[in-house]
Parts: structure tokens; C-alpha cells; sequence
């Protein structure tokens, strides 16, 4: 059976090592929250928690991995004012999942953008550290099939090292094919 209550989220470290990364990139930390869901069972004061225990990490970069809603439109100004909170030395990026066009997806991503995150749909930006390149790039949903994993790598500067943010842990193949060195997902039940 299904079951009301959201799962406790747990918080996990994991240490990635990339041949090659420009030494001033090595110990960069990047934090990722993923299927937040905010709805009548997941409360943006739920997620403004999870916000300030993101916070205290002191994070490089933070990345928010789609579903932020359930469905529907209620929730929307409530999620992103909570993940409008969050913080990190070189930025907040999103990319869309599936649930977020359960709404109207255009006005979600207004929100959030007003809230201060930089949702990256097929696209890309680079960030720089100590003069060294870190691409990062967030490709769109694929149920609706909006996804470009080429165009969103388009971008990369040549030998940057890419950290790709898709919704769809299925886009892993196109992306090592890609040559992408960190590709950050949710919705972990489409894995097949």
C-alpha cells in the first residue's frame, strides 16, 4: 500500500574523485536536494528544515534535483520561498522534474527564480574557482520529453570539468557517453 507520510530524509556524504580536476576544484563541495515534493504531506516549514541543515554544511555549490511539488499550484510560492533560503559560495541551480509540470511549470520556475535559484533548463553555466572552470548544466524533464542533454552540455568550455543536474537518473548513459564527470538525479523509482 501507499503510504501518507513522506520518508525521513537522510543526509549523505559521498567523496567523488574526477582524473584530471584542476586543483583548485579538489575539496569542492556540492550539496544536492532532490524530491522535496512540498504538498499537503511535505510542508514548506518541513523544507525550510532540510534548508538550514543544508546551510550549516557551508557548501560550494547547491543543487536542487526536481519534484519540488506534488501537484498543483497551492504549494508552489511556499517551495520556493523555502528553497529560496538556501546558500552556497557559487550559487543555487535546478533543474525541472516530471511532478513540477504537474502545475503550470512557467510559473514555478518564475517563483523560483524571484526566490533567488538559477534553474537550468537544457543549459549551462560556468563557475569559477581560483581560476579554474567548473561547468554546470541541468537538463530538462524527460517525461514530458523537454530533455537536451547536447544542448545543455553545449556550453562547456573546452577540458571543464561538467557536473550535469537531470531530474532522470535514465539520462546517466547519455551523459558518460557525454564525457560528463558528475551527473546528479532524483526520482531514484525510475531506475530500472
Amino acid at each position: 500500500g501507499l503510504s501518507a507520510v513522506a520518508p525521513a530524509p537522510r543526509l549523505r556524504e559521498r567523496v567523488v574523485r574526477i582524473e584530471g580536476l584542476p586543483p583548485a576544484l579538489d575539496g569542492y563541495r556540492i550539496g544536492q536536494l532532490s524530491d522535496v515534493h512540498c504538498g499537503p504531506h511535505t510542508p514548506a516549514t518541513r523544507v525550510r528544515r532540510w534548508v538550514d541543515r543544508l546551510n550549516a554544511l557551508d557548501l560550494d555549490l547547491m543543487t536542487v534535483t526536481g519534484d519540488l511539488i506534488t501537484h498543483g499550484s497551492t504549494h508552489v510560492a511556499a517551495v520556493a520561498g523555502a528553497l529560496g533560503g538556501l546558500r552556497a559560495r557559487d550559487g543555487v541551480f535546478a533543474c525541472m522534474g516530471n511532478h513540477d509540470y504537474f502545475t503550470d511549470g512557467e510559473e514555478l520556475i518564475d517563483e523560483l527564480e524571484r526566490a533567488g535559484l538559477v534553474v537550468l533548463r537544457n543549459r549551462g553555466v560556468v563557475v569559477e574557482r581560483d581560476g579554474a572552470q567548473l561547468y554546470v548544466a541541468g537538463v530538462d524533464d524527460t517525461w514530458t520529453a523537454r530533455h537536451d542533454v547536447a544542448r545543455a552540455l553545449a556550453g562547456r568550455p573546452q577540458g571543464a570539468p561538467a557536473v550535469l543536474l537531470a531530474h532522470d537518473p535514465n539520462l546517466f548513459p547519455e551523459a558518460s557517453a557525454r564525457d560528463v564527470e558528475l551527473t546528479l538525479a532524483g526520482d531514484r523509482k525510475s531506475v530500472v
